[in-house]
């Protein structure tokens, strides 16, 4: 239970707002991968996340923070981006292989649109690029097939 629900269930309780704010817990912040190239999408940026929903005994739907907030598509969000420790190599001929064991392929899209951004402006020979990531439902969990 949530200091809301158990405020719900008990009506008998009153505090200040000031209380109240006192005893809710401080968010922690969410980190997202950035799933796209600077270089094909210098104005904004992409991230991969699952909306998270999970079903409370009472049949209630208790909503993932962020996910939630980003599902519902606001104009704008204010971010703060941490610097990525993800490096392509220097030479773009040298082959890559990608493993996303369970952390997202999120990364692994924004170097393979890095790449071919760098095929595409310096017509140079492109290294072969492996991918290997799994997902659960493949109907649901392949979001970039089409790429």
């Amino acid at each position: 239970l949530g200091l809301v629900d158990v405020l719900d269930r008990c009506p008998s309780i009153r505090m200040p707002l000031e209380h109240f704010v006192a005893a809710c817990p401080r968010l922690q912040p969410r980190y997202y991968t950035i799933a796209s190239s600077s270089s094909v999408h210098p104005g904004t940026i992409h991230v991969t996340a699952s909306v998270s929903a999970t079903e409370r005994p009472d049949g209630s739907v208790l909503g993932g923070v962020c996910t939630s907030y980003l599902a519902r598509g606001p104009e704008s969000c204010r971010v703060f981006v941490r610097e990525s420790a993800f490096r392509l190599p220097e030479d773009p001929a040298v082959p890559i292989i990608m493993v996303g064991p369970g952390t997202g392929v999120a990364p692994m899209r924004a170097l393979l649109q890095e790449r071919a951004y760098q095929r595409s402006i310096y017509l140079t020979p492109e290294g072969k690029n492996t991918l290997y990531f799994g997902c659960r439902d493949r109907r649901l969990d392949y979001l970039y097939r089409d790429e």
